[in-house]
Order: structure tokens, then sequence, then C-alpha cells
């Protein structure tokens, strides 16, 4: 399984964890994990701190989650990109075959 991230991810099949991807080519090995027929396959990837410092610099946040001893953002700071960026595609090592899976969810 390949897919672009800008953070460090764990890949998951039927609920169960197979590996975790921290850069590029952000491959995760699944083989040994599926079975026949339906799997669920979840990829949970992490945010960049700077985005979460923004988050909390944003006005009217009740409960701010990180702390710093001088403030580093402002609410207006430009978040930057990160998540899963782009379609997860299996990769088929044998064939070269590949399948694209539906889109991310935001």
């Amino acid at each position: 399984m390949t897919t672009p991230a800008s953070a460090p991810g764990v890949s998951l099949v039927n609920g169960r964890p197979v590996g975790y991807a921290w850069k590029a080519p952000w491959r995760v090995d699944i083989g040994g994990a599926v079975k026949p027929g339906r799997n669920r396959l979840e990829v949970k990837v992490a945010d960049l701190w700077v985005n979460r410092l923004i988050g909390d610099a944003q006005p009217g946040v009740a409960q701010k989650i990180t702390s710093t001893p001088q403030p580093t953002y402002l609410p207006t700071a430009p978040l930057r990109p990160s998540g899963l960026i782009g379609p997860v595609t299996l990769l088929a090592p044998a064939s070269g075959r590949t399948a694209r899976l539906s889109e991310p969810r935001r």
C-alpha cells in the first residue's frame, strides 16, 4: 500500500496495526494481513505540530491543547498541508497491477 502523506501514520487492516510510515516512499506491506473477500483498511495520519499551534491561537478556543512559553503563531497564520495527501493505492508486486481506493475522508 502506498499513499502520500506529510506526517507519520499507521495502517490497520481489519482493525489490526500492520505498519507505520514516517517518510517517503510512504509504503506499508499489508500482504500478511489481508484475507480473501472484503477487508477494512484504515490509514491514520498525524497532523503537523505547527497546525495544532495555529489552531490553539484561534479566537474563542475554550481549552488549548498545546502550550508554549511564548506565542509562536498568529491566528491568521496559514495552515500547512498536512495529513493524508492524495488517494491510497494498493500495489500488487507480483503482477505489477495497482488498485486505487476511494478518495480519503476529510
